[in-house]
């Protein structure tokens, strides 16, 4: 609810009673990430908030036209604030130099696969019928097997990305060594582990 919030604020001078029945489209949107099973699409913070952004936004217009009101410069400096630009300079740039080895392994996951991955990789592969973020409850690979039905690890142990770390993943990758599941690294520490049949 902080990040409904966060979005809100910028917002919040421009709606009016005008703006209501636009507002209220995206309960439905927060009602259902609330609901979700998965932690990372019950938090806001991820792409899913972007429907309510577009909402609020939608009724910000509807309020200003209601009242003929004109643009407000500040506006435009809230909503680059909520961009996080500064993520372009440090975590989105670190990760640069492993776009060709991701795309290498990406091209070897099948359409089939429940695939436990970091979360930076885990938006490509959003087609899947499974898509989990290693976190600290997933410490015991046959679990991960049985209960979520996981048969690939594409992990980056030296980067593991939000909700998950280093030591987890290396644990889960030498857990599928030991078990015979077929492995292979690239030069930057990427890995792929697939269960065999």
């Amino acid at each position: 609810m902080v990040y409904v919030l966060l979005l809100a604020l910028p917002l919040l001078p421009f709606w009016r009673r005008a703006s209501l029945p636009v507002l209220l489209a995206g309960l439905p949107l927060i009602v259902v990430n609330i609901l979700s099973e998965s932690g990372a699409q019950r938090s806001l913070v991820h792409h899913y908030s972007l429907p309510l952004a577009v909402i609020g936004v939608v009724g910000a217009l509807d309020g200003l036209a209601s009242e003929g009101e004109r643009r407000v410069p500040w506006r435009r400096i809230a909503w680059a604030a909520l961009a996080k630009p500064w993520f372009f300079t440090g975590p989105y740039l670190g990760r640069l130099a492993l776009v060709p080895e991701s795309r290498s392994a990406l091209e070897l996951v099948r359409p089939g696969d429940a695939v436990a991955t970091t979360s930076y990789l885990a938006l490509h592969q959003s087609g899947r019928r499974m898509v989990r973020f290693p976190a600290a409850s997933d410490r015991d690979l046959e679990t991960l097997e049985r209960r979520r039905g996981i048969n690939l690890l594409l992990l980056h142990p030296q980067i593991p990305g939000w909700a998950s770390e280093g030591e987890l993943q290396r644990n889960l990758l030498e857990q599928a060594r030991r078990r015979g599941w077929s492995c292979r690294s690239w030069p930057r520490d990427l890995q792929l582990c697939r269960r065999l049949a």
